[in-house]
């Protein structure tokens, strides 16, 4: 009995074994790796899509800020020293050459004008009173030389001591004549009329120099006057600009100064209404950068007879146009970066052609080339970063 049990044991042990075993093959059987699937076709690793080179804008025309200036500016000096007794015009006044802008209190000045006036009068009736004496002298000294001219006919039977005598009376008459003749009798007093007036005329022309008046016609700026302020001779007190031509003046970049290099106007306006442009006429730009701000000084010229332009202000330079904006460029993403290295590939006759390119400016997806292509070439944009140089291609529709 014994022994019967042990052989079904035994049976039922071999049977568990042969099933673990046909499992075991099961299971290595699907852990077995899958076959590779079979390798691409050249024809479609060589599939490629491209794009024509072609203009695109780099974003609006690039500018400077100027700043405007009158192309005329004379100063307002100050021609005596004294107090601001009235202020007639004050800052923006249009005013025309010889207008009032202040008074300074002249009460001196007046009573100077006044005193002198008085000396010339004086000096006016000495002269006439010496030349109504002279005119007298002369009429009594022309009837004594009459006289004795006759008496001489009459004294040709007298005897020679009378002759001489009346002859010698009539010689010296006659110097007399002569000298008043001379105007050496009222030179004293035509040497003081003369100086009277000249005294006369200082006298108002300090008088005048207490009304600070306008130099020239223009746009009146920079004053800074109050009644009752000082003000001392030879000081400026404000400035006429005459508006008729303004003057920009602006400082570029050495990149900026070559956008505008070559150019005879440029179109500028102010940034609060873009619509209303003015042409300026380009007078210089320099050749070489200031030392200290390695900046190139531009200046730009344009009439202004309708007051469009204001001195003080700003506008908006630009130095490009909106066609100039206008580029060749392709989208970034069709180009290659290979360390300091950086091209393209165009498809030409079946073949990518590897290019080196040069880089400028970014707007959206497309970037500037400076160098490397032209317009119109068949720029490879999918598929660009398997190829080498010589490749076979085949536009993917």
């Amino acid at each position: 009995m014994a022994p019967l049990l042990a052989n079904k044991r035994y049976l039922k042990w071999m049977q568990a074994g042969a099933w673990m075993l046909a499992g075991a093959i099961v299971l290595a059987g699907c852990s077995r790796p899958t076959a590779a699937p079979p390798a691409e076709t050249a024809a479609v690793q060589g599939q490629i899509k491209v794009e024509q080179v072609a203009k695109h804008s780099m974003g609006a025309p690039r500018e400077q800020i100027g700043d405007v200036s009158a192309s005329v500016e004379l100063n307002v000096m100050a021609k005596a020293s004294g107090t601001i007794a009235r202020l007639v015009k004050t800052n923006g006044a249009k005013v025309k050459k010889g207008d009032v802008i202040a008074e300074i209190d002249s009460e001196t000045a007046a009573l100077s004008v006044s005193a002198a006036q008085a000396a010339l009068d004086s000096a006016e009736k000495s002269l006439a009173a010496a030349r109504t004496s002279v005119e007298s002298s002369r009429k009594q000294l022309q009837a004594t030389i009459d006289s004795y001219e006759k008496q001489l006919k009459d004294a040709v039977r007298a005897d020679s001591d009378a002759q001489d005598t009346i002859r010698a009376n009539l010689e010296a008459s006659k110097r007399q004549l002569a000298d008043l003749d001379s105007g050496q009798s009222v030179a004293a007093a035509e040497a003081q009329y003369e100086s009277a007036k000249v005294s006369l005329e200082q006298a108002k022309s300090s008088l005048d120099g207490y009304t600070i008046t306008a130099p020239a016609d223009g746009v009146l700026t920079g004053v800074d006057l109050t009644e009752g302020a000082s003000v001392t001779q030879g000081s400026k007190v404000g400035t006429v600009q005459n508006t008729g031509k303004i003057t920009i003046k602006a400082k570029l970049s050495e990149e900026y100064a070559e956008l505008a290099r070559n150019k005879k106007q440029l179109v500028v306006y102010y940034a609060d209404d873009a619509s209303a442009t003015r042409q300026a006429t380009v007078t210089y730009l320099a050749d070489l950068p200031d030392s200290a701000t390695r900046l190139y000084e531009l200046e730009l010229a344009a009439d202004n007879a309708d007051g469009f332009f204001k001195p003080g202000t700003r506008v908006q330079i630009q130095l490009t146009t909106a066609e100039e904006e206008n580029v060749i460029a392709v989208p970034t993403l069709s180009i290659v970066r290979d360390g300091n290295d950086t091209y393209v590939f165009v498809a030409n006759g079946g073949k990518a052609e590897r290019r080196q390119v040069k880089l400028g400016r970014i707007n959206g997806t497309y970037q500037e080339i400076l160098d490397g292509l032209k317009g119109g070439e068949s720029l490879i944009v999918s598929g660009q970063h398997t190829l080498k140089d010589g490749d076979s291609v085949t536009v993917s529709n």
